[in-house]
């Protein structure tokens, strides 16, 4: 859920430090060995998020930073190995059953859907490595803006709600 409503990758999921997370101003700062492109990524935080968050955070353990875990122990690569496979298999979900990464498109599905700005969209998202416009690489979009674009996403758009890449 939490990658649905943010756009994160796995492995930023996996490593998010509750360090990383500032509730009060909704928002999650990523240092540049956090991230796939190796730059600093800001992902504003959806009130949908915030309640995950809000949630897991009355449950932090003061042992470890990392925000995700399972049975009090961090989680990692392995210990979601077999998770996704079996939760799509018990939800009965029809073939092609989406993949974890699936949950990227979607996100950004319901971020055009929902006429986000396509730049801050690829901000969030970061998606870094492609050729950037002369606007993009120079127009600075600032955290009020993050917060404001990502508070008018919408999740309902009368279809179905996990874009399954190469699926019509």
């Amino acid at each position: 859920m939490f990658s649905y409503y943010t756009g994160a990758r796995r492995g930023e999921i996996l490593d998010l430090r509750w360090s990383n997370v500032n509730l009060k101003q909704r928002m999650i700062t990523l240092l540049p060995d956090q991230t796939k492109e190796a730059l600093p990524k800001k992902i504003p935080l959806h009130l949908d998020a915030m309640k995950i968050l809000e949630r897991l955070n009355r449950l932090r353990s003061l042992k470890y930073d990392q925000v995700f875990m399972i049975d009090g122990r961090p989680i990692n690569e392995e210990s979601l190995k077999n998770c996704w496979p079996r939760a799509m298999k018990k939800l009965n979900w029809p073939r092609p059953r989406p993949r974890f990464h699936d949950l990227r498109g979607s996100f950004r599905t319901n971020c055009r859907r929902s006429a986000m700005n396509p730049e801050i969209t690829e901000q969030i998202l970061g998606h870094a490595g492609r050729m950037r416009s002369v606007q993009e690489r120079y127009g600075f979009v600032s955290e009020r803006e993050l917060i404001d674009q990502i508070d008018k996403l919408s999740w309902d758009h009368g279809e179905s709600q996990i874009v399954v890449a190469g699926k019509g």
